[in-house]
């Protein structure tokens, strides 16, 4: 976005908006202190339960605006400044004048409650206000309105921030300008934009259901959680601690929507950074079904490789079925192998299998999974679009 003359302020606001050209990034760092025991538990402690914020982007500008914000630096480069958060806004939809303590919004949205930090801007005017209170689509100021704007006027969330490195202004023509913005959000001073989403629940844990998308490749990573001993005379010795491979699955999933966009968000609020697990299904279709009937408790698959890899596992033991009416059913493995044709493989399953199993049933495995890193980015392709690449390490069924 460009502001093409420098605005009249009533606070240290960063006179520049983002621009799309090439995204903007809201990266989240948690932290996590893990212990791993020899039986392939966890104990995981979260030590940063607000995440450190980071916002990062380019913005354009005219050379009016490229002049204030030269001046800007070369007062208070270090001092604290709002930003607009570059995600969804409201819009006045009466005229605001100045001196009033009210605006009336299009609507209010989750984040507009008391105490929250708002910034206002059209044309001509920036002003940074709170949240006093708020009724129906009435949103009363802590103070009276330096400025005055039309309706129509964007009315954005903000956030307290201190550049992280010295913005870098490239000259576009003689008269425009890009800039680099670094930014980290005041520590402490950052709470997720999420709406509260309700996941579904498996077992005392949220299920993950959302797909990744496969514009981007989804990689898997096979770590094997072995302590090799050297005896310094030439010999070592191998010996599986945790008695499974910890596979990592890295996704890239999408929120196209203000609701895709805060599911995203809250998914990644509950976990504390790599604190809290989950229920995930695999991203592709693990089994090629072959005898699946209603009724029964008994699942024939493709290959003939099933028993002697996962008897016994205490991470691949229940699996995901989809249906074709979207709708999805949980079975847990009994341990059970029944003899098979050559070249397959039959496993028993509980409960027994439903009506709905037919030949398009989609049956993928269902692992509990934490996330694998303490640092998530949110890559905003516009105010209501965003990506995040999830990086998901599968853990035994049971465990914390």
């Amino acid at each position: 976005m460009t502001i093409g003359t420098a605005k009249a302020r009533n606070a240290n606001i960063v006179p520049l908006a983002f621009n799309w050209r090439n995204g903007v990034e809201l990266q989240l760092d948690y932290k996590t202190e893990i212990r791993q025991f020899r039986d392939g538990s966890e104990e995981r402690d979260c030590l940063r339960a607000v995440p450190r914020a980071f916002l990062r982007g380019q913005a354009r500008a005219t050379r009016a605006l490229a002049r204030q914000f030269r001046a800007d630096m070369i007062r208070g480069r270090n001092d604290e400044w709002s930003m607009a958060f570059p995600g969804p806004y409201r819009a006045l939809t009466a005229a605001a004048m100045a001196g009033s303590v009210t605006i009336e919004l299009d609507a209010v949205p989750h984040w507009i409650v008391p105490g929250a930090s708002l910034i206002l801007s059209d044309g001509a005017a920036t002003e940074a206000r709170a949240v006093s209170s708020v009724a129906g689509a009435v949103v009363t100021l802590d103070a009276p309105l330096v400025f005055g704007f039309a309706a129509g006027a964007k009315v954005h969330r903000a956030y307290p921030v201190r550049f992280t490195q010295d913005p870098a202004m490239e000259n576009r023509t003689d008269e425009t300008f890009t800039l680099s913005i670094n930014t980290a959000i005041v520590p402490g001073r950052f709470s997720m934009p999420g709406t509260g989403h309700v996941f579904p629940q498996y077992s005392g844990r949220d299920l993950f259901l959302k797909r990744p998308n496969w514009g981007e490749a989804i990689s898997h990573t096979a770590t094997a959680l072995a302590e090799v001993i050297d005896f310094d005379i030439g010999v070592t010795q191998t010996v599986d601690r945790f008695g499974f491979v910890a596979d990592t699955v890295s996704a890239t999933f999408y929120g196209l929507g203000y609701d895709e966009v805060d599911e995203l968000f809250q998914f990644v609020a509950r976990r504390l950074g790599r604190r809290n697990s989950f229920w995930a299904p695999s991203p592709e279709n693990d089994f090629e079904l072959i005898e699946a009937v209603p009724g029964t408790s008994v699942l024939g698959v493709a290959g003939d490789w099933f028993e002697a890899t996962f008897a016994g596992s205490i991470t691949h033991n229940r699996i995901i079925a989809f249906f074709d009416d979207g709708s999805y059913a949980i079975h847990s493995l009994t341990g059970e192998f029944p003899a098979a044709p050559e070249g397959q493989s039959r496993f028993g399953v509980t409960p027994s299998l439903g009506a709905k199993f037919n030949a398009n049933t989609k049956v993928r495995w269902l692992n509990r999974r934490r996330l694998a890193s303490d640092s998530i980015t949110f890559s905003f392709i516009t105010d209501s679009n965003a990506s995040v690449v999830l990086p998901m390490s599968v853990l035994p069924t049971s465990g914390a």
